[in-house]
């Protein structure tokens, strides 16, 4: 059972956090349900981090400066000189020293913990965290490298609760596919056309979608675009994949599904396909809502095979360069149910807030 004690009663959180589909509005909701008072500020990403040449990385500096420290001083003049027991950060992207210097100044028995749902080899962190009391990763290579940072695989919410797959909850979904692509995951997109060939060959029932944001409705938008494509080689790159994928197959989208879209989509589903971006050893999120929900999981995560929750009759590992799956793993059916309630968001954030080791 999920313990229900409020631990957080009466605690004061200043929460900087990504926004990555509404899993900050989760995360805020659950800090609430445990009697926090949350004050909220989204982690931005900033163009800094985009991996790109040095012409453009001058072009930015001199024409966007000091973005960074600009809105960390809007978070400094909103929230004054106001008492927080804990500062609690997701990702590093708009965190800077001074920022966290500012909050302790004010608040000299704060908490600080800080979060990466991202590998330090996709955007690097590693000189962030130090600076905070507490350190996790999702990533287990980042904490075997760093021993103050500690080890906590990603959460799933009640929406992926599992479910009764009986006849009523018909799956007519042999594979399912649904994600994002940008310059550190365009890896996705050559094995999405492997996929969809596969399927299209193996007369597999696929659902996969590719979410690209293109933001080139506007003038204004274009005459961006078109200059990064000028400076960015790897936006080139992105773009001549993006193409090519419209051209062979019909899973790019410029619309996004909301979370309880995918739900749904992910009970209808045999198994779902994970494809994490290249360097990335965690466990995704979409790996543990589909386990939660007592689905099959397709990944060429070939790390998962070290992880508890790791199961041959709930996950097959692709590590060939093809796409190619035994389809009696895709038709089989799961003998038992995973026990995996230790990854709920409520138990995710009780061990975050109440770890004193």
């Amino acid at each position: 059972m999920i313990m229900q004690e409020q631990y957080l009663k009466n605690k004061r959180i200043l929460f900087v956090g990504q926004i990555f589909y509404d899993y900050h509005t989760k995360i805020l909701d659950e800090l609430k349900n445990q009697g926090a008072e949350v004050d909220f500020y989204e982690n931005k990403f900033f163009p800094e981090y985009e991996k790109s040449s040095w012409l453009a990385r001058s072009v930015r500096k001199f024409f966007l400066p000091n973005r960074k420290k600009k809105y960390n001083d809007e978070i400094i003049n909103s929230i004054g000189l106001k008492e927080y027991d804990y500062f609690f950060c997701i990702g590093g992207f708009s965190i800077t020293p001074e920022l966290l210097t500012h909050v302790k100044t004010f608040n000299k028995k704060i908490i600080s913990i800080i979060y990466f749902w991202d590998s330090f080899s996709v955007w690097d962190h590693s000189k962030l965290f130090l600076l905070f009391d507490r350190a996790y990763s999702f990533d287990p290579l980042d904490c075997d490298k760093w021993e103050a940072l500690k080890y906590l695989p990603l959460f799933y919410t009640n929406e992926y609760t599992a479910v009764d797959n009986s006849a009523a909850n018909k799956e007519d979904i042999d594979l399912l596919y649904i994600g994002s692509v940008g310059l550190a995951s365009m890896n996705r997109c050559d094995i999405l056309l492997d996929l969809d060939h596969y399927s299209r060959r193996m007369e597999l029932r696929s659902f996969l979608r590719l979410y690209f944001q293109a933001n080139d409705a506007t003038r204004g938008r274009k005459v961006l675009n078109a200059i990064k494509r000028l400076l960015f080689p790897g936006y080139r790159t992105l773009i001549a994949k993006i193409n090519k994928c419209k051209n062979e197959a019909d899973f790019i989208t410029t619309s996004v599904l909301g979370r309880e879209e995918v739900a749904e989509l992910t009970n209808r589903a045999k198994c779902v396909v994970d494809i994490p971006v290249p360097g990335q050893v965690g466990l995704t999120i979409r790996t543990i809502e589909t386990l939660a929900r007592g689905k099959k999981v397709i990944t060429s995560n070939v790390n998962i095979k070290k992880e508890s929750i790791y199961n041959k009759e709930y996950v097959y590992v692709l590590e060939g360069s093809d796409f190619e799956v035994d389809r009696e793993f895709i038709s089989s059916v799961p003998t038992h149910k995973l026990d995996i309630e230790d990854f709920h968001i409520t138990n995710w954030l009780r061990r975050i807030f109440t770890d004193v080791n």
